[in-house]
């Protein structure tokens, strides 16, 4: 889900078994040309500065700080940093600067007067725990490293471990050798380059910001217009809205927990990305989403390595509906280690995991095209054979009547959230909150489904019969 090639090609993709990957591409949502919004004034709240925004309907700094929720996807636009729609090669979330509110923004007054007061946000940015500060006194907006830890400790999360034994066994021997997660300092260091040091601590200030999405609104879209997310790419399609940009990987997850997607890719881990860039679970709201699957009762996770490799190579998430086909053909596709991030090794394995993942018939006969491959009629019909043999359950789309969305903060919001107390609003939403579970079983039912079913008896099933193939 996580991957593509520059250009926005969102193709479906897979290993085939025993085989190692003909191509490995880049991040997913990479354009050239993007869409702007409205840019904010340096300026407190009441100064002219404001006056004359709200005269062209734009807000002050100061307010739009106050104003963060969490859940909201700013772009930050950085002081002396080219902006993100500079002409190159390199993917949006390589170029572009977003960061994922996690807490709601807080305020600091200082007594004695409005010198040193200060509005802070804590949020994601390019997978590391970062801050937001503006500062009352001298109008300007920082961006730094929070005073927690760099980056959430996921090894250790009770929905990881619960999930995905393998990934926190990776995400462990990742952080003793330094790997991940990155360090903010590492993460800022090209923000600060050139910069003094010493009494002259390099600073990053931010001159402008402009709220993206949010969470709730990102899910109520996908839910109603969720094409982008489901369809696959069209053949040569450029896209060029950031907010469909930077929540591809998001997005997917969510159709799948709306019910506009059977089956989802997720790439836990890429071992080909420089280790100076982000991973692809590290892009807005594909933590959070992913999360929200695993404590979905209906909802099937798997984990697919790359065959034969080991996981330090490469580790997938598998998500499905626990109905029949979706939970099928998931194991299906674990059967062979399919992963997200990686181009498919023939037409065959291209057209079964395209038609597995709900792709568009056109857009999946374009991908096949565009590595040189064809999507002939005896491939479309082996295909459909393998999935009946695998289930010849006829599967539809939505594959839920309705979706309730848990009110707990970090999730999406149904607009009647109660206010938590102390220490349960400052937790991150990755984090294990207590009283999970009992808080989700209120919200439409979600959590009272039956035990999500096992998946050894039917993973042998698939074997059994998909390992013979030779395609």
């Amino acid at each position: 889900m996580s991957a593509s090639a520059v250009g926005c090609v969102r193709t479906p993709s897979a290993l085939r078994k025993n085989r190692k990957p003909k191509t490995i591409k880049s991040w997913r949502g990479g354009v050239q040309g993007t869409r702007r919004h409205a840019i904010t004034p340096d300026a407190g709240p009441g100064s002219s500065a404001d006056t004359t925004a709200a005269n062209v309907g734009t807000i002050s700094l100061a307010t739009q700080i106050a104003q963060v929720k969490d859940g909201d996807l700013l772009l930050l636009h950085i002081t002396g940093v080219g902006d993100f729609d500079e002409e190159t090669n390199e993917p949006l979330l390589a170029r572009a600067w977003f960061f994922e509110a996690v807490r709601d923004a807080t305020f600091t007054k200082v007594a004695g007067g409005d010198a040193g007061d200060t509005s802070t946000v804590i949020g994601l940015c390019r997978g590391v725990t970062t801050q937001l500060t503006f500062h009352d006194d001298s109008k300007t907006l920082t961006l730094s490293a929070a005073s927690r830890d760099s980056a959430p400790n996921l090894a250790t999360r009770a929905w990881v471990l619960a999930n995905f034994p393998e990934w926190s066994s990776l995400l462990k021997g990742l952080c003793s050798n330094g790997t991940y997660p990155r360090s903010a300092a590492d993460v800022l260091a090209p923000l600060t380059a050139g910069q003094g040091q010493g009494s002259d601590a390099p600073k990053i200030v931010v001159s402008s910001v402009e709220k993206v999405t949010d969470y709730a609104e990102l899910t109520t879209e996908v839910l109603t217009n969720p094409g982008y997310w489901c369809d696959g790419t069209p053949a040569n399609c450029f896209e060029t809205d950031p907010k469909k940009q930077a929540t591809l990987n998001a997005g997917e997850l969510l159709a799948l927990l709306v019910g506009n997607r059977g089956v989802v890719l997720t790439q836990l881990w890429a071992g080909w990305v420089d280790p100076g860039n982000q991973q692809p679970i590290d892009a807005p709201f594909a933590l959070r989403a992913l999360r929200e699957c695993c404590l979905d009762g209906k909802v099937v996770v798997l984990a697919a390595p790359i065959a034969g490799a080991p996981l330090e190579k490469g580790l997938t998430a598998i998500i499905a509906s626990s109905e029949s086909p979706w939970m099928e053909r998931a194991i299906l596709l674990q059967s062979f280690g399919a992963q997200a991030a990686l181009v498919a090794g023939s037409p065959y394995y291209q057209t079964l995991v395209g038609t597995i993942l709900g792709y568009d018939r056109r857009n999946v006969e374009a991908h096949v095209a565009s590595i040189g491959g064809a999507l002939t009629p005896q491939i479309v019909r082996a295909v459909a054979k393998d999935l009946d043999e695998v289930s010849n359950v006829t599967g539809s789309i939505p594959w839920r009547d309705a979706f309730f969305p848990s009110a707990k903060p970090g999730r999406v919001g149904t607009g009647s959230e109660t206010t938590e107390t102390g220490t349960e609003r400052g937790k991150f939403f990755f984090e294990d909150v207590d009283g999970d579970d009992e808080e989700n079983k209120k919200f439409g039912g979600r959590r009272k489904t039956k035990k999500k079913p096992s998946s050894t008896a039917s993973l042998e099933n698939v074997e059994s019969m998909f390992g013979k193939k030779r395609r």
